[in-house]
């Protein structure tokens, strides 16, 4: 059995805009109660998020999420199967998810925030855009 191929990054970016995630932005509104534009708008950052992952895999920089597209990403994950064949087709691996940076004892909060900067600068330079958009509770509709 051969390995999976993964996507060129055209290729990855073409697939990556054309995944239906409306079963997590559903999700997400109706158990978090958040906003579903705001959801959608986080859906199309983690889409921005997965395309920076994919081009920027070989470059061994750590480009760790907002906020607001981990707890897209951690949806995505929970859809195992959905998961394992986004990841094998975009990356062709399991993009594994390591939630402990600043808190692992080899990083710290600094490092984490140094890390996500760059993570927002090669959004910037990509997408003319920040990834993180909650300044507020805006997402609750309380």
């Amino acid at each position: 059995m051969s390995e999976p191929q993964a996507l060129s990054l055209e290729e990855a970016k073409t697939y990556i805009n054309s995944i239906d995630f409306s079963m997590i932005v559903d999700k997400i509104v109706k158990t978090k109660r958040w906003k579903k534009a705001d959801v959608l708008k986080m859906c199309e950052l983690y889409k921005h998020y997965l395309f920076l992952k994919k081009k920027y895999a070989q470059s061994d920089q750590i480009l760790p999420p907002s906020e607001e597209i981990d707890e897209f990403w951690h949806n995505h994950i929970l859809d195992t199967k959905k998961y394992h064949q986004d990841c094998e087709k975009i990356f062709g691996f399991y993009l594994n998810h390591y939630p402990y940076l600043g808190m692992d004892g080899k990083t710290t909060d600094d490092d984490l925030q140094h890390f996500f900067e760059n993570t927002q600068a090669l959004h910037y330079k990509e997408f003319g855009d920040y990834l993180s958009f909650r300044t507020s509770l805006r997402f609750f509709d309380l």
